[in-house]
């Protein structure tokens, strides 16, 4: 297994998880490939670093820092590199639709041009006239799309933090969506049905007009009721109490997934010591690092002990 193996393992497995869209898994499986020990970039690390911002948008709202041990010397590159990526982040952040989308028509060639160095560095072949028919083409144009969308849910969900009830025109407003009506499609398209309290409630039902109805956010970071009739929005506390069967479930599949992965990592620190290879290396680092003569371990010798001290020539 070769070092380039591991970082194609986790660079592949964030590509799996972006298409599950397991957002968090795919952003932890970049950052192993762009912080593993490296003296020089790789071609592999600079397409990780792309879909790491842009993940990091769709889960942060903005570009989550590196592990500390990260290497300073490949950071300060893919700054370089990848500072349209970056660019694009900043523009996320301002929470403007406008200066988002400006930035994605700018750096929309980028985000789908055709990339042959991850492909050829991959499989060894030179990079110099490469044959056409071999060719690694960067879908992060998809991705990025998505983190433009994402922002006008980010926007509604930045609302919560300082209101408490909104009209669907101030959300419209707020959020930058064109009106009323389409700040009602995305609140509906959050939120999820199954929280509704009453099944024989449908859309389209005269009850929902006279009635309010709970709808929670999709991600469960907001809870709301609309009252479609009036046109208003509250949002609410979160009104899970934690004390239903499922919830005990769940606690309990998490404790026991803790307690598995708890006695695999016991397992592995015994193997390992046990291992001669270890501690060969672990004898090896201890003499290395002694400042004084193994002879002195063992005391004075015979000699100067039967002469009062005094080590004979």
């Amino acid at each position: 297994m070769q070092p380039l193996d591991a970082l194609l393992y986790f660079y592949y497995g964030g590509m799996v998880y972006v298409g599950l869209k397991q957002y968090r898994k795919a952003s932890d499986f970049f950052s192993l490939a762009i912080s593993a020990p490296a003296q020089a970039l790789s071609a592999v690390v600079i397409e990780a670093h792309r879909k790491y911002v842009l993940v990091s948008l769709l889960l942060e709202g903005q570009v989550a820092a590196l592990p500390k041990y990260t290497s300073g010397f490949i950071q300060r590159q893919l700054k370089g590199i990848n500072q349209n990526y970056l660019d694009f982040a900043k523009a996320y952040q301002t929470h403007k639709q406008d200066a988002l989308k400006e930035s994605y028509a700018k750096n929309l060639q980028d985000f789908t041009k055709v990339c042959c160095c991850l492909f050829f560095v991959c499989h060894g072949f030179p990079l110099i006239s490469p044959p056409p028919f071999f060719v690694f083409q960067d879908k992060n144009a998809g991705l990025a799309a998505q983190v433009v969308e994402s922002l006008y849910r980010r926007n509604i969900l930045r609302l919560t933090q300082t209101y408490v009830t909104l009209s669907l025109a101030d959300i419209a407003t707020s959020a930058q969506l064109p009106g009323p009506k389409q700040a009602e499609e995305y609140l509906l398209r959050m939120v999820s049905a199954g929280h509704c309290p009453s099944p024989t409630f449908s859309y389209l039902s005269p009850h929902f007009f006279a009635c309010f109805h709970f709808y929670q956010i999709e991600d469960g970071m907001i809870h709301a009721k609309i009252d479609q009739k009036e046109g208003m929005v509250s949002f609410q506390s979160n009104p899970e109490q934690y004390n239903t069967n499922q919830t005990m479930q769940k606690l309990d599949g998490h404790l026991k997934a803790t307690s598995a992965l708890g006695n695999r990592v016991d397992e592995l620190q015994k193997k390992i010591a046990l291992s001669s290879t270890y501690v060969v290396r672990v004898t090896q680092a201890d003499k290395a690092a002694a400042p004084y003569d193994e002879a002195e371990l063992d005391g004075p010798s015979d000699k100067h002990l039967a002469h009062g001290g005094v080590q004979l020539q």
